[in-house]
């Protein structure tokens, strides 16, 4: 994570200080794609975690159950998401 945030701060150095500002958009577009990448790597850490505990091989079936029940199940507490308990209760 910290060498996927280090790349992020040179790559926006170098292109910051090579582009002009009319190419501002492209500049934009990059770190969006930068910020889509760094979610999704945020997202599959936080999902391995969460199956860190299963022993052996596990179907993908039983993957995605145990990561749901780990993730979800703190869901049904909060009041906005009060029909998740329907799901998972």
């Amino acid at each position: 994570m910290k060498q996927v945030s280090l790349l992020t701060s040179l790559f926006s150095t170098v292109i910051h200080l090579s582009l002009s500002i009319s190419e501002s958009d492209t500049l934009q577009a990059f770190h969006d794609d930068l910020d889509f990448i760094s979610v999704h790597e945020t997202l599959l850490q936080d999902f391995r975690t969460a199956i860190e505990g299963l022993r052996g091989r596990q179907s993908l079936e039983n993957q995605i159950e145990h990561i749901t029940k780990a993730k979800a199940s703190p869901l049904i507490d909060q009041k906005a998401l009060t029909n998740v308990a329907i799901f998972f209760g």
